[in-house]
Formats: C-alpha cells, structure tokens, sequence
C-alpha cells in the first residue's frame, strides 16, 4: 500500500504536466543561462509612457539548485509569487496556469497593460522552490537589475498647431509602435511602412481630424532591424525611421 506521501507528490506531478499554455508570450530562444544558475532575458526593459499601453515579454530560465541553511539542495520548480514594484496600470502573467516553472524548461512573463504614472520603477522578483514535490519554508526575493521607467505622457496644445508633426512612440519598438500627428487641418492620411530594401509591409488610410491623430503598427510578424515610414497628406509627405528591437 502506498504512502500518504507517495500518492500526494504522485498527484502533484500530474496536475503539473496537466497544466497548459496561460498568457499570450512566447520565450526568448536566444535566451541562454550564462549566469548559473538561472537567468532572465532581456537585461533592460523598454521604456513606456503614461496612458499608452505597454506589452513586454520577459524570459525566465528557472536554477536548479538554491542555498538553503547553508546547503545547496537540489529543486524541481520555482513557482513565480509575484512582481515587486511594477508601475501603477501594469500587471503580469506568465504562459503557465498556476506560475509553475521546471527546471530544465524556458518561461515566459508577460508585463502589460496602460502605465499611469511616470517614473523610474526597479522591480524586484519573488519566488517559492519547491523540492521533492512541496514547496520548501522559504522564500527567495530576486533584486533584480530589471527597472521599468515611464515617461510623461506627451500633450500637445491645438492653439499651437500650424503644421504636420509626427512622432512615433515607442521608438524603437518591439511589437507595435504608435506613430502621433499633429494636423492643422481635417482630410485624409495614408500610412505605409517599408522595410530596408523598399518592400512595403504595412499599409493603411484614416481620416484625419483637426489637432491630434495617430496610426498604430503592429509588426510581430517582422524580424529586427530599421523600418521606414512615409505619411501622405493633402499633397504632402513626411518620412521617418522605425527601429524594431527584440524582446
């Protein structure tokens, strides 16, 4: 007859391998624990900016071993506790159901939503190890290197509008990117963005109105590099330069 025990961690690792993909992330398969044990990609996160919204995949590499009592002992999983510190607006999930991180596998946290208020925020990571199954009587606070800063939202008075201005943000990005304008008149924009060979691969028409407009990109489908974009309007055109950035 089995151990109470045996069957409870013979359960637990069932409902572990039971659980399915939970947030929209993928991780970073360029992310490589040089840093035994464990590691997180990126090493900077991505400025944002007040009341837009803020998409960032971070990569976790869960260690193997953790010191404990002054031993080192083997772990199976880190369960992800929380995110110290994140500013006002955003929140995280990871692509797992229940924040469970096995060893010898790659994760992913997604940080998103709308930022309320500017500043620099360092994050700091909180988690559970777990060994033989059960969660041992400790917890580990990671200070990391990680910081979030959010810029002040960019306003614009319509009294002081008198021409076309234009101005993408983020930039550079890593999945969408937000391109502003300022008009002193009403009428009809087109957007097209090229990639560095002149190929176009994104296009779209919107109307505009007096004062503030914007067009939004999304480019998750596009390797890294310099984009370009190019804006008609009433006869006019305004051109710039995109940067997409890995996660």
């Amino acid at each position: 007859m089995k151990s109470t025990k045996s069957i409870v961690v013979a359960l637990f690792v069932l409902s572990f391998f039971n659980y399915q993909a939970f947030s929209q992330c993928t991780p970073d398969t360029l992310c490589i624990d040089t840093e035994s044990p464990g590691q997180m990609c990126p090493d900077s996160l991505p400025n944002g900016t007040e009341n837009l919204e803020y998409n960032q995949v971070i990569t976790i590499l869960p260690p193997d071993t953790i010191e404990y009592q002054g031993n080192t002992v083997l772990i199976s999983h880190l369960k992800l506790e929380t995110i110290n510190n994140l500013p006002p607006g955003l929140t995280f999930e990871s692509n797992v159901a229940g924040d469970l991180f096995a060893v010898g596998s790659s994760y992913c946290v997604l940080v998103s939503g709308t930022p309320t208020t500017a500043g620099e925020y360092q994050l700091s990571i909180e988690v559970t190890p777990y060994v033989l199954g059960f969660p041992a009587p400790t917890t580990i606070i990671d200070d990391t290197s990680l910081s979030i800063t959010i810029n002040a939202e960019i306003s614009i008075e319509l009294n002081s509008i008198n021409k076309f201005e234009v101005k993408p943000i983020p930039n550079p990005f890593t999945s969408s990117v937000e391109l502003y304008f300022t008009s002193p008149q009403s009428g009809f924009a087109q957007l097209f963005i090229y990639n560095k060979i002149g190929k176009t691969v994104y296009s779209e028409q919107t109307e505009v109105i007096i004062g503030d407009n914007k067009f939004k990109f999304t480019g998750n489908d596009l390797s890294t590099g310099m984009y370009f974009y190019h804006i008609l309007f009433e006869k006019e055109s305004f051109s710039g330069k995109l940067e997409k950035i890995k996660k």
